[in-house]
């Protein structure tokens, strides 16, 4: 077995196993929705729907916690994201008490960590920059609660050469359809963690460490620390409505006076746009993208800042989670004329 660390031909691939791609850097979008209420389902209908315009012709394979093994995707397939609402309890009527425990125990069981992800390419063991996912866990489970909360994630990539204005849009079109908590787009990783988690994992590992304006995009079994704080900002940065209603003041008036961010709404949410591009700096030059800095610095009490308790891939451990998370502390930022621009909000 061969590991290999990439730096060849395609500058988009940082990892492959005997030849198998296994790590892509891209550009993706991550929405923390609020927990999922029963109305949810239309309103997942209708992302999906939207993806699927844009994604779909691209699509190839889909894994499901509710599949056996990888399958031939399916158009229908998006229907698991949108039917993940009726993983939500039920109402326990006509049983016995015990019988109620029973089956709520089994409920949580088998709805639990309910996972879709679904991506494009011609071979079934390979990941692909081209991918939509969606994660949906129960947070704080409580043996015989049938009255659990399901916290869902959606994302998506696609290749860095994808144009930028129209996956801006993409991505605030499809948020504007949902009740989300918060959400970014900017550079990440595509992964297919079907097959070999571990050489993706280091390499992301390796990678993110030294470029800041990656997001690992870990959230797995990480929901509920990322549903009250955001992970990090990125090149977009969206907040909904209740990450709104914790912005202090003084936060919103630094955010319209930040010379290098742009601000406007859509929909519910507000869109914090952080320079004309995504940027990923190198930390061993000191490069720390400044727009991103000073995101970071107006919303840094809203963005998770501990390691602990927090349980990522190897080879992240507490002290580097943390350093991760606060990796734009200390970094200077470009000092400039009051007023932050405003970008038409899109129609």
């Amino acid at each position: 077995m061969s590991v290999v660390l990439v730096k060849g031909d395609d500058p988009s691939l940082l990892a492959e196993q005997d030849g198998e791609p296994r790590l892509h850097r891209v550009l993706g979008a991550y929405l923390h929705l609020e927990p999922l209420e029963a109305d949810d389902e239309d309103r997942l209908d209708r992302a999906s729907a939207r993806l699927a315009a844009a994604l779909g012709p691209e699509l190839r394979w889909t894994h499901a916690s509710v599949l056996p093994g990888v399958q031939r995707y399916r158009p229908t397939d998006l229907d698991f994201i949108s039917g993940s609402v009726s993983a939500l309890p039920q109402p326990q009527t006509g049983r016995t008490l015990e019988e109620q425990f029973l089956a709520a125990d089994l409920g949580q069981l088998a709805r639990n960590d309910l996972e879709v992800h679904i991506q494009g390419g011609d071979n079934p063991e390979a990941a692909h920059p081209i991918s939509i996912r969606c994660w949906a866990e129960i947070v704080g489970i409580i043996p015989g609660d049938a009255n659990y909360t399901f916290f869902p994630v959606l994302a998506f990539t696609v290749p860095e050469t994808w144009p930028l204005d129209a996956l801006r849009q993409l991505v605030l079109d499809t948020a504007a359809e949902l009740r989300v908590r918060w959400g970014n787009l900017g550079l990440t990783y595509a992964s297919w963690d079907v097959y070999d988690v571990e050489t993706a994992a280091r390499a992301r590992y390796a990678h993110a460490r030294r470029h800041p304006g990656f997001d690992v995009g870990e959230y797995v079994r990480c929901v509920h620390w990322f549903h009250e704080k955001i992970r990090t900002v990125s090149w977009i940065t969206i907040l909904g409505p209740t990450m709104i209603a914790e912005l202090r003041p003084e936060q919103r008036v630094a955010l319209d006076r930040r010379p290098l961010l742009y601000t406007g709404s859509v929909g519910p949410n507000l869109v914090i746009q952080a320079g004309a591009a995504p940027e990923a700096g190198d930390r061993n030059r000191l490069n720390f993208p400044p727009a991103y800095a000073e995101v970071d610095r107006v919303l840094r009490p809203q963005r998770a800042s501990r390691g602990a308790d927090m349980l990522w891939l190897n080879p992240w451990k507490e002290a580097t989670i943390e350093e991760w998370l606060r990796r734009f502390e200390g970094a200077s930022t470009l000092s400039g004329r009051p007023g932050g621009g405003r970008w038409p909000s899109p129609t």
